[in-house]
């Protein structure tokens, strides 16, 4: 959903990554009937299966990729996807800092790797998860403040 509203709003293309196949293929159908396909892909598989080429080709614009909050293990997540993302790339992911989630996540490292801006949103009761975006360095961050303004939004 989130891939679709930033479409919207802001014209930013997007690629989802899904590791469960029947999802996956509900998302595609979703896309298409909505006649977003174009713009949104849905791909099939994890972090260690994507290449640039496979979620982020630069003449179709999409810049933007975003990690579920139970994505694991993030570390390695986000080490891969510094390797294969573009300049400029924006990505965001949903962090526990607060809660009983965060006991149950305990195992993600806060620091990123070397390379990536950030910005987070911090939680307000009763919610609990922190919107962290990211984004590879080398690139003009007014395109973050833009993400970061809409999440404080909604």
């Amino acid at each position: 959903m989130t891939l679709i509203v930033f479409l919207k709003h802001y014209r930013v293309k997007g690629t989802g990554i899904e590791q469960d196949p029947a999802r996956a293929r509900l998302s595609m159908k979703v896309l298409d009937k909505l006649g977003l396909s174009d713009d949104i892909a849905v791909i099939n598989g994890n972090h260690l299966s994507l290449n640039s080429t496979d979620f982020i080709n630069p003449d179709t614009g999409t810049r933007a990729l975003m990690i579920a909050a139970q994505a694991e293990p993030k570390k390695e997540i986000l080490d891969h996807l510094l390797k294969v993302v573009p300049l400029g790339c924006r990505i965001s992911c949903r962090i526990y800092e607060k809660g009983l989630m965060k006991l149950l996540n305990m195992g993600f490292l806060l620091d990123l790797p070397e390379g990536f801006e950030e910005q987070k949103i911090q939680p307000e009761p009763p919610t609990y998860n922190t919107v962290v975006f990211l984004e590879k360095k080398g690139n003009c961050s007014r395109n973050l403040e833009t993400l970061i303004n809409y999440s404080c939004l909604t």
